[in-house]
């Protein structure tokens, strides 16, 4: 990644699409609602009492799992690196 011609104090704008446009202005014309008579949908407290809470060791990998997870790793970083390789050989910069 180049940063020759990186401005610290340029700007960009760019406009918001419609489906955005329509959420923010759907969002800012909802009725204020007092905050202390508003009952949420889901109270974090009462499904922690509710329901046994959530271990570390519950969502733990075994080891052959990390050792899976670790060569998916290393053939797509391989798989990435060939692909980077090919593309600078194409171009011809050979950088």
């Amino acid at each position: 990644m180049s940063i020759d011609n990186y401005e610290a104090e340029q700007e960009r704008k760019y406009p918001l699409g419609p489906d955005i446009v329509e959420e923010c202005q759907a969002v800012a014309a909802l009725p204020l609602v007092d905050p202390d008579t508003w009952l949420p949908l889901f109270e974090p407290h009462d499904f922690g009492r509710a329901n046994q809470p959530l271990l570390v060791e519950q969502y733990q990998l075994s080891q052959d799992e990390l050792r899976n997870w670790a060569e998916r790793a290393i053939k797509l970083r391989k798989s990435i690196a060939e692909r980077a390789k090919e593309h600078e050989i194409n171009r011809g910069d050979g950088t």
